[in-house]
């Protein structure tokens, strides 16, 4: 389903339905159905013990990062960047401040490397004091995190090396960062059992 000319601009812009149908896209809206329930187990895993003591991932953290790689794998295939994208295009365009869209986009690039950085401390702040496979976890959301932070600047066409990367090694990079954080997520809920 097309979103029609007069809502967005045009309607080959955004789509409802896959974005990305190919295999790699699909592997990586897999890796993240994988990663997600492994979070989600996690957080309730967390919601339902009794005992917090000397826990640094606390239940908070395994929700937002069960919240985030849903999302993830939600837009993996639905690109809604793209259509808030074109939808804030339009609205510039109607009330005229569209010659400072360069401006705009270097302000929401910076929103989203600001937040990343906040991000990093808390993970690194949280680093110093987990536990060898809780570490694991907070090294697989820094890749991840990092990952976002290159598509933005691909999206948002900062730096031009950026936007000449070819889709096929973003799709093994999202894949990499995804599988990885998997398999942390999975050793720190055995260890956290044990």
């Amino acid at each position: 389903m097309a979103i029609p000319y007069g809502i967005l601009g045009s309607a080959s812009q955004w789509h409802l339905g896959a974005n990305d149908n190919t295999i790699g896209g699909w592997l990586v809206v897999c890796s993240y159905v994988v990663l997600g329930y492994l979070c989600w187990r996690e957080f309730i895993r967390q919601l339902s013990s009794t005992g917090t003591s000397g826990r640094v991932l606390s239940a908070l953290f395994w929700f937002v990062l069960s919240v985030g790689v849903t999302a993830l794998g939600i837009n993996k295939q639905l690109d809604l960047q793209t259509l808030i994208m074109a939808a804030g295009r339009r609205v510039a365009l109607t009330e005229g401040v569209i010659r400072y869209r360069r401006l705009l986009e270097g302000g929401f690039f910076g929103i989203i490397l600001i937040a990343s950085v906040f991000s990093a401390a808390i993970l690194w702040k949280l680093g110093r004091h987990a536990s060898e496979h809780g570490r694991r976890v907070l090294v697989g959301t820094g890749l991840l995190l990092g990952f976002l932070i290159f598509r933005a600047a691909k999206i948002e066409h900062v730096g031009a090396t950026i936007t000449n990367v070819p889709h096929r090694l973003l799709i093994v990079a999202e894949l990499a960062a995804s599988a990885f954080l998997s398999l942390a997520v999975w050793w720190n809920s055995r260890e956290s059992r044990g």
